[in-house]
């Protein structure tokens, strides 16, 4: 599962076309079900009952969902049941994910640390490839103008509603 993701898998580019979030997610979700089905978790998909389309390449969308699900759902513990859900904020939305078991009190940092350097190796309660694949998603994030945290519950996906290049193309020379 973590290896499909540093792989990067296989996408169609959707660049200048709005992204209907609701659908990007649920097809996320539905493409996670072998994984939770193989994990023995459970996916429970929490999204609002209004229309939300972001001015954010769909490609994009679609690969930072993928690598957020499956990281979650591959930290899971078995029988765990993994929350996925949608926030609409003034100007953003927020996808939250609950916090898997297997990450217990880790933080954003000492995930990303648990990348092997030099030769280190990860802790051994992750799986490995999370601490890259997590390092992953913070750089497409923060590339959707985003970002990315982690605390002691949940896994949080912040995104604008506009793209920096949208914004760009409104604003007066």
């Amino acid at each position: 599962a973590i290896a499909s993701q540093l792989a990067g898998g296989r996408y169609e580019t959707g660049q200048n076309q709005p992204s209907d979030l609701i659908r990007l997610v649920k097809e996320a979700a539905l493409a996670q079900t072998r994984l939770t089905t193989s994990r023995g978790a459970t996916l429970q998909v929490v999204l609002p009952d209004i229309p939300i389309t972001l001015d954010q390449d769909q490609a994009t969308i679609r690969r930072l969902l993928d690598r957020m699900l499956t990281v979650v759902i591959a930290c899971a513990s078995t029988s765990e049941k993994v929350r996925l859900s949608v926030v609409p904020m003034q100007n953003s939305y927020r996808i939250i994910a609950s916090k898997p078991t297997r990450l217990g009190q880790a933080s954003l940092r000492s995930i990303f640390d648990s990348v092997a350097v030099d030769g280190a190796s990860p802790p051994p309660e992750l799986p490995l490839g999370v601490g890259f694949v997590f390092r992953l998603i913070d750089q497409l994030s923060r590339q959707c103008g985003g970002n990315l945290e982690l605390n002691a519950s949940e896994i949080t996906l912040n995104l604008p509603r506009e793209s920096f290049s949208a914004k760009e193309s409104r604003e007066p020379r």
